[in-house]
């Protein structure tokens, strides 16, 4: 009887101890509202950069810092530091989800990985589909991002992407 105890408590560690490490998806269609932040006056401040912060929260928590540079770039990080996000055209921008990847904590879902699509725009202004690509993102402790290696990949299915987050997520490989 100790044996069949000793059993089905060990099953069912292993298995919760699996669930536990075992990433799971959440889509979010948009972030939240964007909150402008307070930026340099070039009134009063001549050293004053062309940006304009803004921040938005997904609804899981996360906040994403969007920093807009002279209209043509815009930076995106997990703390509010360029030197910390990536830096997209913002024309490759355009309105779409986000895919999580995290798991659960204390029955909270924590997020770890995001994956973003970044469109090209044909000549018409048109959003042309067959011309973006996914970036999937670590999201780190302090704030910090780390791009995942992809290889030489052009991933542009998200399930694809999701596999590529999938396969170190506990040690992820980050892109150079």
């Amino acid at each position: 009887m100790k044996k069949i105890i000793f059993a089905v408590v060990f099953l069912m560690t292993v298995c919760t101890s699996a669930y536990a490490e075992q990433l799971i998806w959440k889509t979010e269609k948009s972030l939240g509202k964007a909150k402008q932040l307070a930026s340099c006056d070039p009134a009063k401040d001549t050293a004053c950069p062309d940006t304009v912060p803004y921040v938005r929260t997904s609804k899981f928590g996360v906040k994403i810092f969007e920093t807009y540079h002279e209209g043509t770039r815009i930076t995106f990080s997990f703390n509010g530091k360029d030197e910390d996000g990536f830096t997209v055209a913002t024309d490759q921008v355009h309105p779409g989800g986000y895919d999580w990847g995290g798991v659960m904590v204390n029955g909270k879902f924590k997020p770890l990985y995001m994956i973003k699509r970044f469109y090209e725009y044909d000549t018409t202004g048109v959003v042309n589909t067959a011309r973006s690509e996914l970036t999937v993102l670590r999201v780190l402790k302090n704030g910090k991002s780390c791009g995942i290696d992809l290889g030489k990949a052009v991933v542009t299915d998200n399930l694809v992407a999701r596999q590529f987050a999938e396969k170190n997520f506990a040690n992820p490989i980050c892109a150079q």
